[in-house]
């Protein structure tokens, strides 16, 4: 019988992003995987139940996606090239964590700026304070019009299409990570 693997990544994914949203006791992420034309897919949400005031968030965000490898279908391993952390609540420990790791992870900020300026509204700019990294500020109104709104018209796959895990036929992880306490 031949072992098969399944991969992690399907085919015509180029490279990989993540998103993290940090909350007061749970903090969610998403791995999604871009091809041409801004196609994407589905690889993996999460949920991690954990206090971001404690060191244990941030070594299982670094575990899951910072130094995470994943499996292609033709057996090569890829990694998470960006990482964007949503630095709306609880900023600190954003910084503190993408300040380590500017090459690949940044934190941004949800702003409404309105439909007449651009998504990305600022250039990345030091943060002050204590401490010190790079901070992306986003046009949340821009952004859902024009890419929440604008990929969810498109049905067919190709340019702008999102493949769904299970409904497009592959493998995706959904993960919930509880490590409070009762």
């Amino acid at each position: 019988m031949k072992n098969t693997v399944i991969p992690d990544v399907p085919k015509g994914v180029l490279v990989l992003t993540a998103g993290i949203d940090v909350n007061e006791r749970t903090t969610n992420y998403e791995i999604v995987g871009w091809g041409p034309q801004y196609e994407s897919w589905g690889i993996e949400y999460g949920a991690i139940n954990e206090d971001p005031r404690q060191p244990r968030l941030w070594e299982e965000l670094n575990r899951l996606l910072y130094q995470r490898r994943f499996t292609c279908g033709d057996g090569e391993q890829m990694e998470i090239r960006k990482i964007a952390i949503d630095s709306g609540y609880l900023a600190e420990p954003v910084y503190k964590f993408t300040a380590k790791r500017t090459y690949r992870v940044i934190a941004t900020k949800g702003r409404s700026y309105g439909l007449d300026r651009p998504f990305l509204y600022a250039n990345a700019r030091i943060t002050r304070g204590m401490v010190r990294t790079l901070l992306l500020e986003l046009n949340v109104d821009r952004g859902k019009r024009d890419v929440v709104y604008w990929f969810d018209k498109i049905s067919a796959p190709g340019p702008g299409y999102c493949h769904l895990p299970l409904k497009d036929g592959h493998r995706s992880m959904v993960t919930a990570i509880s490590t409070m306490k009762n």
